[in-house]
């Protein structure tokens, strides 16, 4: 469907070569996840472990009876159970992690219950040691507060997304916040570190090789041997929490990449009512350049009038909502030539706005002399 040279996208452009493709958000955003699991062997090994803790209670009614008669009730009254995952509902990543959570150090004490109950059958018993295991790692608690800070922020941006009022300037800037902020937890290892030891005091101590003295030696290109010595939370932290978050990140920039050219040429469209800056008037310049059969200079008139409009109206709404502000203009018969509601885009996903062209604006209603769509 998005195929440059074959697809929908090809076959648009062919038709008019000013349509703006944008590739479906929602669906892009959640390739992001799924690539970032996948940069590290403890990334893939903690989602396996969810994944595996989850099977191992929700398989059996009477381990779940144990797990659930032992959780706690949250201000709602209601149990935060374990939750499974999904390769296509990245918001169930959340929620496995916040469970997992809120619940650590229960689950360990009911694993440590099966482990030790004469009742329960040897199979049952040994799943039960091998997940004890597991989550007693302090590599386990620390990477479930990092995933779950991680994909807290994911999931809600993850709602925005697929808001029916977005629009691909908000998504850029929503994807561009996100990036900041996942950015953010590249330097704050000693706090995850303090964290960890807060989820429970049975926890593991020490990290993985943290008391092994052997040093790590690579062989330079010259010949000559250099000693590099990663252990304990060095090497987890370069090796993972580092790994990780540099993953996202890149990920996120190639969607961001996506939405460049959208902000360069309809940034101004969210800003409507603000005194314009420098990156406002160049996408305001690009803008009547890209369409400039369509727009006419005049339009940089009409927008220090309309700031003025906006400024005395005071509607209750941001600006930057294009729809809001149309529905608002029409109804008070505001007199500009043009409002630019935003560039009518095409996106690659099911319930977006149609597919049209600023070339056909014309074919849209007129009131006023206001041109909307």
């Amino acid at each position: 469907m998005s195929g440059k040279y074959e697809g929908l996208q090809s076959y648009v452009k062919d038709k008019n070569n000013l349509a703006v493709y944008i590739p479906c958000t929602a669906h892009s955003f959640n390739l992001v996840g799924v690539y970032s699991v996948d940069c590290c062997i403890e990334a893939v090994s903690f989602f396996g472990f969810v994944q595996m803790l989850y099977n191992f209670f929700s398989c059996s009614i009477h381990c779940w009876k144990i797990l659930t008669e032992k959780l706690e009730k949250n201000s709602k009254n209601q149990l935060s159970v374990l939750k499974s995952l999904s390769n296509t509902r990245w918001s169930s990543h959340f929620d496995a992690c916040n469970a997992l959570i809120k619940n650590y150090n229960t689950i360990i004490n009911v694993l440590e219950f099966i482990c030790d109950s004469n009742i329960e059958n040897g199979d049952t018993r040994r799943d039960a040691k091998i997940l004890l295991k597991s989550i007693l790692k302090k590599e386990t608690g620390y990477l479930a507060i990092l995933w779950n800070d991680i994909l807290e922020r994911t999931n809600k941006t993850s709602v925005e997304l697929q808001s029916k009022m977005i629009d691909p300037l908000k998504a850029f800037n929503l994807l561009i916040s996100l990036k900041n902020y996942v950015a953010s937890l590249r330097d704050l290892y000693n706090t995850y570190e303090n964290q960890t030891t807060k989820l429970s005091l049975k926890l593991k101590k020490h990290f993985k090789n943290e008391d092994n003295e052997r040093q790590i030696k690579r062989k330079c290109t010259s010949g000559s041997q250099n000693s590099t010595q990663l252990k304990g939370i060095d090497k987890f932290r370069v090796e993972t929490h580092i790994m990780i978050v540099n993953k996202f990140v890149t990920e996120l920039d190639k969607r961001i990449t996506a939405y460049n050219y959208v902000s360069q040429h309809f940034l101004f469209i969210t800003k409507l009512n603000i005194q314009p800056d420098n990156d406002i008037n160049l996408s305001l310049d690009n803008f009547i350049t890209m369409y400039k059969d369509d727009i006419e200079p005049s339009i940089k008139n009409e927008l220090v009038q309309f700031r003025e409009y906006w400024n005395l109206s005071k509607p209750p709404f941001d600006a930057s909502n294009v729809i809001y502000c149309a529905t608002f203009l029409v109804p008070n018969g505001a007199h500009f030539n043009y409002l630019p509601q935003g560039p009518l885009f095409y996106k690659s996903g099911p319930a977006y706005n149609s597919l049209t062209s600023i070339k056909r604006m014309s074919e849209h209603f007129t009131c006023n002399g206001l041109l909307i769509r």
